[in-house]
């Protein structure tokens, strides 16, 4: 049985086209080819690549989906962003707070997850982002 670096091809690996070639495979567009289909051709390197710019692009979407929604209901977009990506955690009972917070919002908003993380200290001035 060869090992997997046997079959990883650097040049399909380096490839500056292989953010498209994703793109193209998450959109199943059958009648175009993507080295994405073929996943062992990859390194890992180039799948640490893809999987950053996988959650970049579903961040995006996520954002664009609640700024539209905040439309839709009429509320400035700021006040959506703020219930959604904020923890506000005092510093001496990080984990605790930070766990709870992160537990109701798994349960009741599920697709906050996508969002950037903002962190706020009780207490303390600024946000950490």
């Amino acid at each position: 049985i060869l090992p997997e670096h046997c079959f990883h091809n650097s040049a399909i690996s380096q490839s500056s086209e292989l953010q498209e070639h994703y793109l193209q495979w998450q959109q199943q567009q059958a009648s175009v080819f993507s080295y994405c289909k073929y996943a062992f051709l990859l390194d890992a390197e180039a799948k640490r690549r893809l999987l950053g710019f996988d959650f970049k692009v579903r961040m995006d979407s996520a954002m664009q989906e609640l700024v539209a929604q905040s439309i839709r209901q009429g509320l400035p977009p700021e006040t959506s962003f703020e219930q959604l990506l904020h923890f506000r955690v005092r510093r001496e009972h990080l984990l605790a707070d930070f766990c709870g917070q992160l537990w109701w919002r798994l349960k009741n908003k599920p697709g906050c997850l996508d969002m950037p993380l903002a962190v706020e200290f009780t207490g303390e001035l600024g946000v950490d982002a």
